[in-house]
């Protein structure tokens, strides 16, 4: 698998529907079985059976009775979730580009694998496996994440984790505050990768007082403030000692002039951050290059040694 993150083109359309329309028809049955044992359904089935039981006295409608109301009920959830995506449902993904696009603090990007195309000696095939998406709801400062689907036979392989990386990098890019995202009952493998990325449970509201839809949020503040202690250039020295120094700032400072202008405080903040790193490598060096022979030298070095580590 040759696997490539990029934006949406406007050539995807076709496939990116496909994609999210699968994923979602592959969510009935998942939703089916989770109604199915709400307290409420039971309930009402049972009333029913045990009333044509007494209406008819035949066992034979009293098994068939659950059999016909389950089938009815998975049924219905099918005929919805096609009818949605007959319509209702797709109208941002007949224009990505504008729905998505049009405004720089929001994009929309697939992820496709061209592994195949070498054999086949045609560069321009490729197959889209996964899609992502970051768009506004109305909170100021406030991303909302959504259009999350990865192809059924690509699952498990990592490929929702880097999407939502992605996104996540970019939210930090343009400045956002948090960021926003819906899931449901029928997506626990979804909702453990967003509170391992650090998104965390808000609150949850019901669509048609029946469907429970979970609303999660990731402080960017926060992960923002723990980026900057991340280090990411490593040096490696000729005794081999390795360094971790600090940084990929300058992406981070190419960004940090918008609409609003130079935001003097934060540059401030993480200019200190970065003068605090290069003291860390200064003092880890002097330690490094001493002599051994000083017991404080070497306590110093060993603390330090342990600190990177």
């Amino acid at each position: 698998m040759n696997l490539k993150i990029r934006p949406f083109e406007a050539k995807d359309t076709d496939q990116v529907i496909k994609l999210l329309q699968d994923a979602n028809l592959s969510l009935v049955w998942t939703g089916f079985c989770l109604a199915a044992r709400k307290p409420t359904v039971s309930a009402l089935i049972i009333c029913c059976a045990i009333s044509v039981y007494v209406w008819t006295k035949s066992v034979l409608f009293l098994v068939a009775v659950p059999i016909t109301v389950y089938g009815l009920l998975y049924f219905i959830l099918r005929s919805i979730v096609i009818f949605l995506w007959k319509g209702p449902a797709i109208v941002d993904l007949q224009d990505v580009q504008n729905s998505y696009q049009s405004d720089p603090r929001t994009n929309f990007w697939v992820a496709v694998d061209e592994g195949q195309n070498s054999c086949r000696g045609n560069a321009s095939s490729y197959i889209v496996i996964a899609s992502i998406a970051i768009t506004q709801k109305g909170k100021p400062n406030v991303a909302f994440l959504r259009r999350v689907a990865v192809s059924q036979e690509y699952r498990r392989l990592g490929i929702a984790r880097k999407l939502v990386k992605h996104a996540i990098h970019f939210c930090l890019v343009k400045n956002y505050d948090a960021v926003e995202l819906v899931t449901t009952e029928a997506q626990n493998p979804a909702r453990k990768l967003y509170e391992e990325e650090g998104f965390v449970y808000v609150k949850t509201t019901y669509l048609y007082k029946c469907f429970a839809m979970h609303l999660f949020s990731l402080n960017l503040e926060a992960k923002r403030n723990s980026e900057m202690q991340r280090t990411v250039v490593v040096l490696a020295y000729p005794e081999g000692l390795i360094l971790e120094v600090a940084v990929d700032y300058f992406e981070i400072l190419s960004n940090m002039i918008d609409k609003s202008g130079l935001k003097i405080q934060y540059l401030k903040g993480i200019t200190e951050a970065f003068l605090r790193k290069l003291q860390l490598a200064s003092c880890f060096l002097a330690c490094s290059f001493a002599p051994k022979e000083s017991s404080l030298i070497r306590d110093i070095h060993n603390g330090f040694s342990h600190k990177i580590s």
